[in-house]
């Protein structure tokens, strides 16, 4: 009885502290709802901002790597089909590992040069992006971030520029640029939160919402020339912009077009301070049930909601346990997927530069392993010649048998390597098809994936436990299988990079042969091949450029013709290579006399010599060609055939003008070599000017 009174007692007490509690909650719910509201706004604003951050973050790493990159210095340096092709395979190579959507190039006049391979890429060439704010920091050598619409694409994208260093002065020479659709990150904060949120500039420009029909929109009206300036900026397309209608009344809360009121709470984008992100919670929602008629009969309510507490409590709590237990797991497996992409990341980034491939491979097999926990690990390359696989690179345990060959057909490694499918041995010392050798008697666990060019297995990478029985899970099979097709991309690079540079250092030397041989020919098309001095064709070229100097300049030009005194006569007493010494011998005191930049010596034909005096009155020309006829004289060689002398001589004939444009070049030529049919007649020996 006194049990049954007890319990009643308490059960009765318990009741009545239940409806006291509910009373007391209801009366303070609206409070406690503020506090709730804000707490979850901040938490909410706190989410978004770390993710827009982490977004940003990340990108302005992948776009440093890139301006780091050597073929992106070489086409900027200069523009041609190779370095192109290189740039381009460089890009593309980003574009598709980081899953940006863009990624080009631009040289220090701001005109994009190049880019990656997308639909768009035809449209981005060629364009003029010194307007842009990124373009104007990088250029000066300071990165930058810079969210807008795409001037082509007129859509919203992130823009990370990094300014391109030149190697030996490390100035800019360029910038590299790497865009990133926002509506991933926006998908994700959508997901993330339960209310609507705004990413906006410092005007109140919509960058980002979960709302759609709010983008690139202004929260409030501004006014003309506020826009104006919006505009010109070119940031966020064409002017004007519409309002999403939205009022501000106090510092909390604001009233859209349809009269619904919101809590709103701001903060700063990290690194964009002027920028904002702003989160908006329905206030009549958070409020709703509180106007519930219902409530009007709270105390039957709270009465009869109170028992039915007590009945879900436990079973509330043990579905809660089971969830979070569920949800710590995912967690830890999320935490341990994240670790593995971001060495993945960074190893991209570390080695998509290093071109020697056996520091490549061993780099790659460091960090697989330290994910993986273990510190041993090995490359086997397939060599062709043997048909044996060769261990080329190895750490830990495995530096001690690098150069050792392996059957294809034997081993786990054989296995792998015919089947091209990855495969791991939790208990490899007692496996019945390991390999019969001392060194694999002391590994307890391996695994093993195939490493592959162009779908082709060309070789094993693997990693293993010799100290414990750790069981490799398909993660981490995942992971080393995503490392190998890493190293495989890095292979194909240097290869791509050794064949390149061959082929340029090739077409260089091509180059400079041709250039030789071009250099050659146009000196052999103006050179006579006996005497060395120019032949007729450049003495006419030469007379050309000259007359038309002398008259610009209103100076004389004089032109000597020299003939062989009896040269025939010489040929057939001492023979055609006595005579062409001969004519080697003058020409050589032609050369010797003719030393101004002006003027010029030339084989005219036959015995006949030319010679070329610019800005010399007839009676200089007079003078040079007597010192010329006695130097040749003076070369003593003997002509027995000659009447005039015991040596060979010249005659010679002289001709001067001031030339016009109105007189042919021809005629001082022709009264030349009437001045040289007097010197003959007179005797020869001599030279004779011609008398206008």
């Amino acid at each position: 009885m006194w049990f049954r009174l007890t319990m009643f007692l308490l059960v009765l007490s318990a009741l009545l502290l239940l409806v006291a509690a509910g009373s007391f909650y209801y009366s303070n719910v609206e409070k406690k709802i503020m506090v709730d509201i804000e707490k979850k706004m901040n938490i909410h604003l706190q989410t978004a901002s770390e993710f827009l951050s982490t977004f940003i973050s990340e990108n302005v790493k992948t776009s440093k790597a890139l301006a780091e990159m050597e073929p992106i210095k070489n086409v900027l340096t200069e523009v041609n089909e190779l370095n192109l092709k290189a740039a381009i395979n460089v890009l593309n190579i980003f574009r598709n590992t980081y899953e940006v959507d863009m990624c080009y190039v631009i040289d220090r006049n701001g005109i994009a040069i190049t880019s990656s391979e997308t639909e768009a890429s035809n449209f981005f060439v060629g364009n003029n992006y010194t307007f842009r704010p990124y373009f104007q920091k990088a250029i000066k050598g300071e990165p930058y971030v810079y969210m807008c619409l795409g001037f082509t694409t007129k859509k919203r994208g992130v823009y990370y520029s990094q300014p391109v260093f030149d190697t030996e002065s490390q100035k800019p020479i360029g910038v590299v640029v790497t865009k990133n659709k926002i509506n991933s990150i926006e998908t994700k904060i959508s997901h993330a939160l339960t209310g609507n949120w705004i990413l906006g500039d410092p005007n109140g420009m919509i960058f980002a919402s979960n709302i759609k029909d709010w983008r690139i929109k202004l929260m409030w009206e501004l006014d003309k020339i506020s826009q104006q300036k919006i505009a010109a900026s070119k940031q966020f397309g064409d002017y004007p912009w519409e309002h999403i209608n939205i009022t501000k009344q106090g510092n909390d809360r604001v009233v859209d077009q349809y009269n619904q009121c919101y809590f709103i709470k701001e903060t700063s984008l990290y690194n964009f301070p002027d920028w904002k992100i702003y989160y908006l919670s329905n206030i009549q929602t958070a409020f709703e049930y509180l106007s519930d008629p219902l409530l009007e009969f709270r105390v039957p309510i709270i009465l009869l909601s109170s028992l039915s507490i007590g009945c879900f409590i436990l079973i509330l709590y043990v579905v809660a346990t089971t969830e979070y237990n569920k949800k710590k797991k995912l967690q830890e497996a999320l935490q341990k997927k994240n670790g593995y992409l971001l060495s993945l990341h960074e190893t991209t980034l570390g080695l998509i530069q290093r071109l020697n491939m056996d520091e490549l491979i061993e780099n790659i097999l460091y960090r697989a392993g330290s994910l993986t926990g273990t510190s041993h690990g090995f490359l086997l390359l397939h060599d062709n010649k043997s048909d044996h696989l060769v261990l080329k690179v190895g750490f830990g345990r495995f530096v001690s048998i690098i150069g050792m060959k392996m059957s294809v057909n034997d081993g786990l490694s054989g296995g792998v390597f015919q089947t091209g499918r990855s495969r791991a041995i939790a208990n490899y010392s007692n496996w019945q098809d390991r390999i019969d050798h001392p060194f694999f008697q002391e590994m307890k666990s391996i695994i093993s994936v195939a490493l592959k060019r162009q779908n082709v297995t060309v070789g094993v990478m693997g990693l293993a436990h010799f100290d414990s029985y750790q069981v490799f899970e398909s993660d981490e099979m995942e992971i080393l299988e995503k490392f190998a097709h890493l190293a495989s991309v890095a292979y194909d690079n240097a290869n791509l990079y050794t064949e390149l540079q061959l082929e340029l250092k090739e077409r260089k030397s091509a180059e400079k042969k041709l250039e030789k041989l071009n250099i050659e020919l146009e000196r052999l098309a103006v050179v006579d091949g006996l005497t060395q001095l120019a032949n007729r064709r450049k003495f006419d070229k030469h007379l050309k450029t000259e007359w038309r100097r002398m008259t610009r300049e209103k100076m004389p030009l004089s032109i000597v013709l020299c003939d062989v005194d009896y040269f025939k006569q010489y040929n057939d007493y001492y023979g055609h290579l006595a005579g062409d010494d001969c004519l080697r011998k003058i020409g050589k005191v032609l050369a010797n006399h003719i030393k101004r930049s002006g003027d010029l010596a030339a084989r005219y034909g036959g015995e006949e010599f030319g010679i070329i005096l610019a800005n010399t009155p007839i009676e200089g020309a007079y003078q040079l060609t007597r010192e010329i006829c006695k130097a040749v004289q003076d070369l003593n060689i003997e002509h027995k055939k000659s009447t005039v002398s015991t040596f060979v001589t010249i005659s010679a004939g002289i001709s001067c003008m001031i030339p016009d444009n109105n007189t042919p070049t021809e005629l001082i030529v022709e009264n030349a070599d009437k001045a040289l049919y007097e010197a003959k007649s007179n005797g020869r020996n001599q030279a004779f000017m011609f008398n206008v």
